[in-house]
Parts: C-alpha cells; structure tokens; sequence
C-alpha cells in the first residue's frame, strides 16, 4: 500500500560531517531504531518469527537492511532511495556531498529520514507533490526539520 509522492531535491552534506553522517546513517538500522521506528516489517507473529533477529523481522518502508555497515554515503542514500530518477551524486571541489534527483514512486520514509538527518544536512527545501494533489514542504533550516502543510 502507500501513498504516491513527487519531488526533486538537491542535498548537500558538508565534508566535516562526512563521518557524522555515516554513523547516523549505520545508527538508523540498530535494533534499537528500528524497533522504535521503522514502518516495514512482520508485526506481531508467533514464536517462530519473534525469535529471528531484529533486522529480519522490521525495516524502514521501502529500504533494506545493509548486511553490513554503510562504508559511503553514495551506497546509504542509494538504500535509502531518498531519490531514484535523475541521480547525481558527487563530491564537489570542497569535498561535499551533493546528492540531487527526482522521486516518483510510492512514499517511504523520507520524512523520517530528512528529519533524523538533518544535523548533519545543509538547509534545504523541498515540496512534497503527495496522492490526490496535497503539497507539503520540507525544510531544514539550522540544522532543524520542520514540516509545512
């Protein structure tokens, strides 16, 4: 199920928080966060399945859990699927992250993603084209997310 969204965005995370930005992004898929947060997985189950390791029984929608740490930013935002069309991904003459594209697919979580990341992220703004023509924006701003309808 899931709604459909559409957006481009460009994201930039500057090179002093290159190694910030992957321990957040390895962070995402401990235990503990996906217990906490992830909206994809096997709820409930019986004995059987609450054995199994947390990974193989919750993930955030619309993105596996790496069998390993994330080593690159490039391979997380690729998990991620934070953009799927269009992708540019590079390090500019600073030694930034920049990672741009569209999105036009049914909405995962984005928002989720955007707002636990944010310390790390440039300010950004994106609007959210959602199913049945509703728009939200995304901004971070100083390091802080915030959701404007």
């Amino acid at each position: 199920m899931g709604a459909f969204a559409k957006y481009s965005l460009e994201l930039k995370i500057k090179a002093s928080n290159i190694i910030e930005a992957l321990r957040l992004l390895n962070e995402l898929h401990s235990d503990e966060m996906l217990l906490k947060h992830a909206q994809g997985g096997i709820y409930g189950g019986n004995e059987e399945t609450l054995k199994k390791p947390v990974k193989e029984r919750r993930w955030y929608s619309w993105v596996s859990n790496p069998e390993y740490p994330y080593l690159t930013l490039d391979e997380a935002f690729d998990n991620w699927n934070i953009v799927e069309e269009n992708i540019i991904s590079k390090y500019d003459e600073n030694g930034d992250f920049i990672i741009s594209g569209t999105y036009d697919n049914k909405i995962g979580q984005q928002k989720f993603f955007l707002e636990y990341m944010a310390s790390v992220i440039e300010d950004l703004s994106i609007s959210v084209k959602l199913e049945g023509y509703k728009i939200v924006t995304w901004t971070i701003k100083n390091n802080i997310f915030k959701e404007l309808k």
